[in-house]
């Protein structure tokens, strides 16, 4: 599926679709003495793990139809995108407004409807995978985000996941080469 296609489904206003290509969930796959420095950006003992916490490259748009066609081009220049820390709220980090809600929705309307006016994260970087992983499954381990959650590796559609802040993994061996790597996210 192109990234195209998967913006156009609109899964942020498909109640139906909770999510596409991603694996089953389960428990952290990040052993427990890996986890602060995992969440520090810093490396662990294992090799057959990297983290991509730290600075990634964002830009808030109003609504999910106004990302850029290509947003998810390993290609595209984005020198002039802001640079935000992950993991991370974007809310607490200088964009847009926190939202605290214990019952009532967020915006007004009946469920599903979501308004127009949908903030969406965009946010890319590149990442190195090494040679050493060659010929092994490569998993794509995200912790959480709010709300919808579309990842593109290296250009190409991988998967949406559809679970507010629960952890979304998807198989992307298929999207990955050895040496550089880039990944976007979009965040509804």
């Amino acid at each position: 599926m192109r990234g195209d296609e998967l913006i156009a489904l609109g899964a942020w206003r498909r109640p139906e679709i909770t999510q596409v290509g991603r694996l089953p969930m389960t428990n952290a796959s990040i052993p427990a003495r890996d986890v602060g420095t995992a969440r520090a950006g810093g490396r662990v003992g294992n090799p057959w793990y990297r983290s991509l916490n730290g600075t990634w490259r964002f830009r808030l748009v109003d609504r999910p139809e106004k990302a850029p066609a290509r947003f998810m081009a390993p290609n595209l220049r984005d020198e002039d995108w802001a640079e935000i820390v992950v993991p991370g709220l974007w809310t607490m980090q200088g964009y847009d407004r926190p939202i605290y809600t214990n019952v009532d929705m967020p915006f007004r309307g009946m469920p599903p409807e979501v308004p127009a006016e949908n903030p969406t994260g965009l946010y890319r970087r590149t990442f190195s995978v090494p040679r050493a992983w060659a010929k092994r499954r490569v998993v794509l381990h995200v912790g959480a985000t709010d709300s919808v959650l579309h990842v593109w590796v290296n250009g190409q559609a991988v998967g949406i996941s559809k679970d507010s802040r629960l952890e979304a993994a998807f198989d992307v061996t298929d999207f990955v080469t050895t040496g550089a790597n880039s990944i976007a996210l979009m965040v509804v």
